[in-house]
């Protein structure tokens, strides 16, 4: 119980610490830095309440995006970031569905607005990158975590925050 009440005494630390480098400017940004604070996150997934992941998600999600939109999608940025909402996906407080409107929804909007960006640069390359597969295990593990608000919603025509599709065109055109 000790050790348990130690881990979460500890956890605002760890997410400042998190927080502090996923917040840099990319100009700025050391990816061995990220890379190792991403792990921590991941490292500390059991741990974290859902009230100290959720305000990660849009920034872990901004890692995902390039800094211009003329500009190419950083894999040294986008692996670990990926990675990250990976495991929140899987093996946090928001596991199994949770998170519809902090982590589903702004994931489909991402999906729905990088997603063919990154296929079409590997179809245009004849081969799959690294970057490809890491967009392939992020989209199966959101269609896995999110399945229940995709089959509630495959008929909505509730808006999104953030995209002119309602909830019924993101979730179509996911799938």
């Amino acid at each position: 119980m000790r050790m348990q009440q130690t881990l979460l005494d500890a956890v605002p630390l760890v997410v400042r610490a998190v927080v502090t480098i996923i917040k840099q400017p990319r100009d700025w940004m050391l990816v061995r830095e990220l890379d190792s604070a991403l792990k921590c996150l991941q490292a500390w997934m059991s741990v974290l309440r859902g009230n100290d992941i959720t305000p990660l998600v849009p920034m872990l999600i901004s890692l995902l995006t390039p800094p211009t939109p003329d500009a190419d999608i950083d894999p040294e940025v986008f692996l670990p970031a990926s990675d990250a909402l990976q495991a929140i996906m899987t093996q946090s407080s928001l596991a199994g569905g949770a998170g519809v409107l902090s982590l589903t929804a702004p994931m489909l909007v991402w999906v729905d607005t990088w997603g063919p960006r990154i296929l079409q640069s590997s179809i245009s390359s004849g081969e799959a990158s690294e970057l490809s597969r890491s967009l392939c295990k992020l989209i199966v593990t959101l269609g896995d975590h999110s399945n229940t608000y995709f089959a509630i919603n495959i008929t909505s025509q509730q808006s999104v925050a953030g995209s002119q599709h309602t909830r019924s065109q993101l979730i179509q055109g996911f799938l």
